[in-house]
């Protein structure tokens, strides 16, 4: 894809082990599973491989327009990588912004870059995901989240001094990437504009 550039999540199990993992386990990915979710949600293609994609990553997102998984890859790659799909070719130069802003506040890790604000998004995503979006996520580094049931979580929103306002629109981001269907005609639209803007 010459210059295009490829968003990954990398194979290497010492760099895995230096993210946010689930209770410290590799469980492998449920392919055909994530698969399904994947194309039912964006008219992007899915593409897996016996082997590490690229020689050392579990998955990518290639702006050319392609998602590669690696029949190798840990649970969650899939959601991963969609991530990285919603960011570039959905989102807005100004929603991008004022979630790299919101991020970096809640986190109170102002001198992240934009890049590793979207990557430690891409991997919390991964772990709402594995949740159902539902149950609680542990305290880690990054996005601190307590992701309970719908009604618990809004019940919180009026006694729980952790949802600032920058963690109550993290959260919403990330539901709204959970429940939203990328396929329709405007986000079709919005797909089209950006991956020429990437282009050029």
């Amino acid at each position: 894809f010459g210059a295009t550039r490829g968003r990954s999540t990398k194979g290497n199990k010492k760099a895995l082990d230096s993210q946010r993992k689930l209770k410290g386990k590799y469980r492998k990915i449920k392919i055909e599973q994530e698969r399904a979710w994947f194309e039912g949600k964006f008219n992007i293609p899915f593409k897996t491989v016996k082997g590490l994609v690229s020689g050392s990553n579990y998955g990518e997102f290639r702006q050319a327009g392609e998602v590669l998984v690696s029949e190798m890859g840990i649970e969650g790659t899939t959601y991963h990588e969609a991530f990285h799909a919603v960011h570039d070719y959905f989102w807005t130069p100004e929603q991008k912004i004022q979630i790299y802003n919101d991020y970096k506040k809640y986190t109170k890790q102002p001198n992240l870059s934009n890049t590793e604000v979207e990557e430690q998004l891409a991997e919390e995503f991964r772990h709402y995901m594995l949740k159902d979006g539902n149950t609680v996520v542990p305290p880690v580094k990054g996005l601190k989240g307590f992701f309970s049931r719908l009604w618990d979580f809004i019940k919180s929103l009026f006694t729980e001094s952790k949802y600032t306002p920058e963690g109550v629109r993290l959260a919403n981001m990330f539901e709204a990437i959970r429940t939203t269907d990328y396929r329709s005609p405007k986000h079709a639209k919005t797909a089209l504009l950006n991956k020429f803007f990437l282009s050029i």
